[in-house]
């Protein structure tokens, strides 16, 4: 029944300008989430209270974008690691999310978001990413496999593998390696490294959502579905960011999209499914003290107001 309404809730309220993105049921048995750019008069007279005996919320995020663009991880690294400055020379730049093992030929490869891998097989890959610098005497690797977006149909994954062609470290300096890998909880804590905000921490106010994107590379607007929504935690240029779960140390996410209010992932156990991958598994050193837990559920609920 929740996928039925999900699917005609989709098709009812992704379709009204000004509406970003569609949830249902994770927050309560019997409510709708809408999410939206900005809570305007017009744009609520459109949207109702109830939807099929279903409960309406409204949540203002702003637009949501791909995020294409601390100082040290925007430098060049030789041996590379996870969370740093990383993209095909068609792009500005974004985050490497880590180094993982093909399942069909052994090899290790560099992973990271489509639209920071952008291009055809065989394009190259530099670090760090033109916009930081990098060139052709840069390179690291070259577009292997990836999963195409469409703004025809409904996407669920933004990644992409390239070899690996210099060395390299899986241990993000900060983060460690995963323990596994799993998807995310309502309401948990996750911590993410990237390029342009380092290490920062939100909470899970969605673990499936349906989100449309607009000002995607060579694209323009895509929708994306069971879509990981977190507060705020990732800027231009985190695109591809690793994102670990604080109190168990799995990977559950890769940062692709995000407003002033919200980021957006792609689930890593879609990650690894499709792409047909096999990440490197080591020790977390991820900590947190339980006193910045509370600040983060308010942070949260700030935003479902």
């Amino acid at each position: 029944m929740e996928v039925e309404v999900k699917k005609l809730a989709e098709e009812e309220f992704l379709r009204i300008p000004g509406v970003v993105g569609v949830s249902v049921g994770q927050h309560s048995e019997k409510k709708v989430r809408i999410y939206v750019e900005r809570k305007d008069v017009v744009l609520m007279r459109e949207i109702p209270k109830k939807f099929l005996g279903y409960e309406v919320e409204v949540v203002e995020v702003g637009t949501i974008k791909p995020l294409i663009t601390t100082e040290e991880r925007r430098l060049r690294w030789r041996p590379i690691f996870p969370g740093i400055s990383i993209g095909s020379v068609k792009i500005t730049a974004g985050t490497l999310t880590g180094i993982a093992i093909d399942k069909d030929d052994g090899e290790y490869v560099l992973l990271s978001n489509y639209h920071v891998f952008w291009g055809d097989a065989g394009e190259r890959i530099v670090q760090p990413g033109p916009y930081d610098g990098g060139t052709i005497k840069d390179t690291v690797g070259f577009l292997k496999r990836y999963s195409p977006v469409y703004s025809t149909a409904k996407n669920y994954l933004d990644s992409a593998i390239a070899t690996c062609d210099v060395d390299f470290d899986a241990t993000e300096p900060e983060l460690g390696k995963p323990v596994g890998v799993r998807d995310a909880v309502m309401l948990e804590v996750l911590v993410k490294a990237g390029r342009s905000t380092g290490v920062t921490r939100g909470s899970v106010l969605d673990t499936s959502a349906t989100v449309k994107v607009v000002d995607y590379p060579g694209i323009g607007t895509a929708v994306f579905e069971d879509v990981i929504v977190t507060s705020y935690m990732a800027a231009p240029g985190d695109s591809g960011s690793p994102a670990f779960a604080v109190l168990d140390g799995n990977w559950v996410g890769q940062v692709f999209a995000g407003s002033e209010k919200i980021t957006c992932m792609i689930k890593a156990t879609r990650i690894v499914q499709r792409l047909r991958i096999t990440p490197i598994l080591g020790m977390p050193t991820i900590t947190m003290g339980f006193g910045m837990f509370p600040l983060l559920i308010m942070a949260a609920a700030s935003i479902l107001r």
